[in-house]
């Protein structure tokens, strides 16, 4: 629990800055001819996007719902786990999804229930469409104006865990990973879950990955839709189904209410889907292939081809250098211009090498090769 109060601490501090003095993000609108309204969008960059040593970075792009919210949270998990040499992640845009009719976008079907005899959600069932919002007008949008490497994960909680779990089950091409939240499956008799069935057979999960969370269950107000039971059916039905392409795993947070549940999954449900990309940097002096390995392995298990960044392998690099291990420097030198050819600071930071090693020859021609590349 010391990583989560943590977390809390950094995103209290966050919240109580001037936002004159720190930023973690732009707000940017865009129009949806689709859904005939202004929609309000939150986008953060990581820190080595704008560097132009590193600007032939790509990355992947994580959809938050209920951004107005779930992104100041979001944003500080990812940072956590995907700095230094110890990386639980890699570096990733986040985008937060600002509500204008939260019932309407995030229910896939229709369903007025009575709260104190008041008539609620009388608009919703608009999962489809803004899931076509989501995929075919902001998507393009984002990987039109960013650096993108065409892996995108969803993350709901809620209502947004309930459109994340529909998105799951009716798939496109557009998402290849899931967190669904403590997602409210209850919603319309459970009609979610009960059509599963039919549907199931028929669903590729190639290279599918889908984290389930589960807060303690609540016998007051949460649970009348029984709330808690829907999302156990839901995860009972796919370990009784199971798809030997899909990676499912779910989590149970019997410390964690409904509210809370947010901070301790997305940081466990992350770290689970990239699993094994935590590089052993004590070894890599010694071996760099390993750096190459552990790449691979997660491109293959993802199905997204991944690359180091190109700041952690120069950080790598300089590790290597600290360690008095040259031949590993040199070869992840190397490495960082095979996998970035088109990178000016690549070949820069190569040139260095060798003229620090008296090879003035391959000094020049990497330095050339540099100075033409910083040309427009």
């Amino acid at each position: 629990m010391k990583y989560y109060t943590l977390i809390i601490l950094i995103i209290i501090y966050i919240s109580n800055v001037n936002s004159q003095s720190i930023s973690i993000g732009e707000k940017i609108q865009i129009y949806s001819t689709h859904l005939n309204e202004e929609r309000e969008i939150l986008i953060h960059l990581p820190d080595s996007y704008l560097s132009i040593d590193f600007k032939d970075n790509q990355y992947p792009v994580l959809y938050v719902l209920d951004g107005e919210r779930l992104f100041n949270q979001t944003v500080t998990i990812v940072d956590a786990l995907s700095k230094g040499l110890y990386r639980y992640l890699p570096e990733m845009i986040v985008v937060g999804i600002i509500n204008t009719d939260r019932s309407r976008d995030l229910t896939p079907s229709n369903d007025t229930i009575l709260h104190n005899n008041i008539p609620i959600h009388s608009n919703s069932g608009g999962a489809e469409s803004f899931r076509y919002f989501l995929e075919s007008e902001l998507g393009n949008y984002i990987n039109l104006h960013y650096r993108t490497n065409g892996f995108n994960i969803l993350s709901g909680h809620s209502f947004g865990g309930l459109f994340t779990i529909y998105s799951f089950l009716n798939q496109s091409n557009f998402f290849s990973t899931y967190l669904a939240h403590d997602p409210s499956l209850w919603w319309d008799n459970q009609s979610l879950i009960e059509n599963m069935e039919d549907s199931w057979s028929k669903i590729s999960f190639d290279t599918t990955s889908l984290y389930l969370s589960v807060a303690a269950k609540d016998t007051i107000e949460k649970d009348r839709f029984n709330h808690t039971e829907s999302i156990l059916k839901f995860q009972q039905f796919i370990d009784e189904h199971p798809k030997n392409s899909l990676y499912f795993k779910s989590e149970y947070f019997g410390n964690e209410d409904h509210g809370t549940i947010t901070i301790p999954a997305t940081f466990n449900g992350l770290r689970a889907i990239f699993s094994g990309i935590t590089l052993p940097v004590k070894k890599i002096p010694f071996d760099t292939s390993l750096i190459e390995e552990t790449y691979v392995q997660l491109s293959n298990r993802l199905g997204n081809n991944f690359l180091p960044e190109s700041n952690l392998l120069d950080d790598l690099a300089k590790y290597c250098k600290k360690v008095k291990q040259y031949q590993a420097e040199l070869e992840i030198r190397k490495m960082h211009v095979r996998y970035y050819p088109n990178s000016s600071y690549a070949h820069s930071a190569l040139a260095e090498y060798y003229y620090r090693h008296n090879m003035k020859d391959l000094g020049d021609k990497h330095k050339e090769i540099s100075t033409l590349q910083k040309q427009p």
